[in-house]
């Protein structure tokens, strides 16, 4: 009885192992610094990898009409344009490795909408083996949009933001200054008059004097 339960078991296991799809450990994250930028400005694509890579090559996807590379900023990874797409190939003899691969590129153009994403990717690890490629590399069909805006929009709401406190500002300087005068001519009329009211009070008493000592 207990050898019959112990082959279920093992048939069991034996089951489990030959239809339970094999998961690797193995993953990236593609990013982008910044998803809105103007004609002109740099971004940094940038994959993170979750193990030390020795070796890989891979394609960036992108719009080269949109986008122009600049530079990589990982040592030891070259990168280059090719066929509307970015060649990189990266080797450290050494054995260390990095998790950490950066390209840089610059906008071209405005009001575009650019998918970037990786192709024919293939990571070898520290002391791994063999290279992990296509599904065993979680993270791979990450794909990220980045957009191109109008430096012009964005100066002109500037530049109409600007004028509109400016002029504000000289309506309110001119209404001030207009202003002003007539309120110093209405302080002068008074004075004249409590004035010239004080010259007949005066007037008026010394006549009264004159008559009394008449």
């Amino acid at each position: 009885m207990i050898n019959k339960i112990l082959k279920l078991i093992m048939l069991i296991i034996v089951a489990i192992m030959i239809f339970t799809v094999y998961t690797y450990a193995f993953s990236i994250e593609p990013s982008i610094n910044n998803i809105s930028v103007k004609s002109g400005e740099e971004i940094i694509f940038k994959i993170k990898a979750n193990e030390k890579i020795v070796a890989t090559n891979f394609k960036l996807n992108y719009d080269n009409e949109a986008f122009e590379l600049v530079r990589s900023n990982t040592s030891g990874l070259n990168v280059a344009e090719k066929n509307g797409k970015i060649a990189c190939i990266y080797a450290d003899m050494s054995g260390v490795g990095t998790d950490n691969f950066e390209i840089v590129l610059k906008a071209k153009i405005a009001n575009k909408s650019v998918n970037f994403r990786l192709e024919g990717a293939k990571f070898r690890a520290v002391n791994a083996k063999t290279s992990y490629t296509g599904s065993q590399i979680d993270g791979i069909e990450t794909i990220i949009n980045v957009k191109t805006i109008d430096n012009t929009n964005t100066n002109t709401i500037v530049n109409e933001t600007q004028n509109t406190i400016t002029n504000s500002n000289k309506d309110n300087t001119t209404s001030q200054d207009t202003k002003l005068p007539q309120t110093g001519e209405k302080d002068v009329l008074i004075k004249l008059i409590i004035l010239f009211v004080l010259l007949v009070l005066v007037n008026k008493i010394r006549l009264n004097r004159l008559k009394e000592v008449k």
